[in-house]
């Protein structure tokens, strides 16, 4: 991180462009809620089913996916053998 100090105004414009993203994400959100989570639902019953039921659950993904891949099935696991599934 740089030592120089910014001014008020690239403050603001980092600040507004802050807001804008997270408006941005909260609105893709939003718009999930209404169009998408039955099939949600669905995916998430059909994985922890499989996954009780001693079948095989292939995740996977290619960069950001990925690793969302792994975080999912580090969760499974962790909650299975923990016993809060």
């Amino acid at each position: 991180m740089s030592s120089k100090s910014t001014s008020g105004n690239e403050t603001e414009v980092w600040r507004q462009k802050i807001v804008q993203l997270l408006e941005e994400s909260a609105s893709v959100k939003a718009a999930i809620i209404q169009s998408q989570v039955n099939e949600i639902e669905e995916m998430v019953r059909l994985i922890t089913t499989t996954f009780r039921q001693g079948g095989k659950v292939v995740l996977f993904g290619n960069g950001g996916s990925a690793a969302d891949a792994q975080h999912i099935v580090c969760e499974l696991v962790e909650r299975e053998l923990a016993g809060a599934g």
